[in-house]
């Protein structure tokens, strides 16, 4: 207590709360605090958080218990435990954990966290901890098996069937899982000067990069067996029929123009690149940066994702528009025909009288 004192800190648990990405205040003995410990232990198990991360409070370990009960209550207007602190916002007691958990708002505030940690973009934790999420709903048999009609190959062993090997033998493959053996897929023609660009573009970055030839995947459709197949999947997915159609890491860049551009924003070089770790611990207090910290740019790969989330809205206003003028079109035509029987009916009519008339 008197060494908080001397460090300037009069109010433990908000101390607590703003230098530490996650603070959970429990008591020893209670039934309530080990079930909402369990949770977020079972939460570090699906998204990969470690104890050390979480800093649990015993308050009866602690002398001045009851002066940390009555911060507790000014903080929250609770003064029961447990009581869990999120990126500095205040998650709740147990009911407010399991919803939360329920909900995945916890796992969203935990790669926030992470992303502050690490400096990367939050949006790429969170997709992340959802890809985890999900293959985790898959069944698993502890390696990646590649399976093939009569090919089969294990990534245990140190041989490897690179993907081109099992294209060149006719073999049906799914675009999904060619995007998960390369870091570059280009589909491509080989007539197409485009593809020509766009390829010496990725290759040259691919070598700076320190990427393997076995790492990028030039594939020209008119080239190998089943290609028109392989191009309907990728049609499919990307919902564009022309070439090239460039893949970074599982995720659709675009076309040459598109590879250009982030080319020269060096954003294809920072999408290859390692990361390299935060080793850098500094000093306790000022360790965490504040929840108002965050850094909202997204990395070049969320930049690319949403280059083809506003070329695809941007293709569905359009064809929308065109949807309406054809209608807006075909109502006039429409009501031109009517206005023609009309008067052509009226024409004939009269026609008939005056005709009469003479007989």
């Amino acid at each position: 207590m008197d060494a908080l004192v001397a460090l300037g800190i009069t109010n433990y648990a908000l101390w607590i709360v703003r230098n530490t990405r996650s603070a959970l205040f429990t008591k020893n003995g209670c039934t309530v605090c080990k079930a909402a410990m369990k949770i977020l232990k079972r939460l570090g198990k699906t998204i990969g958080i470690a104890d050390k991360d979480v800093t649990v409070i015993d308050l009866e370990k602690r002398p001045d218990k009851e002066k940390i009960i009555k911060e507790l209550e000014q903080l929250t207007g609770s003064n029961t435990v447990p009581q869990l602190f999120v990126n500095e916002r205040h998650v709740g007691g147990l009911e407010n954990i399991k919803n939360e958990y329920k909900n995945r708002t916890l796992h969203k505030e935990y790669a926030i966290a992470r992303a502050m940690d690490k400096k990367t973009c939050v949006n790429c934790e969170i997709k992340n901890i959802e890809k985890s999420l999900s293959m985790r709903n898959e069944p698993s048999n502890g390696h990646k098996t590649w399976q093939h009609k009569h090919i089969t190959h294990s990534t245990d062993s140190t041989e490897m069937v690179h993907p081109i090997d099992i294209l060149n033998a006719g073999v049906p493959v799914d675009i999904k899982w060619l995007l998960e053996q390369v870091r570059i897929l280009v589909i491509s023609s080989s007539e197409c000067h485009w593809c020509m660009k766009t390829k010496d573009i990725l290759y040259k970055v691919g070598k700076q990069c320190m990427l393997n030839d076995n790492e990028m995947l030039f594939l020209n459709i008119d080239q190998i067996k089943k290609g028109k197949k392989l191009f309907d999947q990728v049609t499919k997915m990307t919902d564009i029929e022309t070439v090239p159609q460039v893949f970074i890491d599982e995720t659709f860049i675009g076309g040459y123009p598109d590879v250009k551009m982030l080319h020269e924003r060096r954003y294809i070089h920072e999408m290859l690149l390692p990361k390299p770790g935060n080793k850098s611990e500094g000093n306790k207090e000022t360790k965490f940066a504040s929840r108002l910290e965050i850094n909202d740019e997204l990395c070049p790969m969320c930049v690319a994702e949403e280059i083809q989330k506003a070329r695809l809205e941007k293709r569905e206003t359009d064809l929308k528009e065109k949807a309406k003028e054809y209608m807006l079109a075909r109502s006039a035509v429409e009501l031109a025909r009517k206005q023609l029987t009309k008067h052509h009916n009226k024409h004939s009519h009269s026609k008939k009288s005056f005709m009469s008339s003479f007989f």
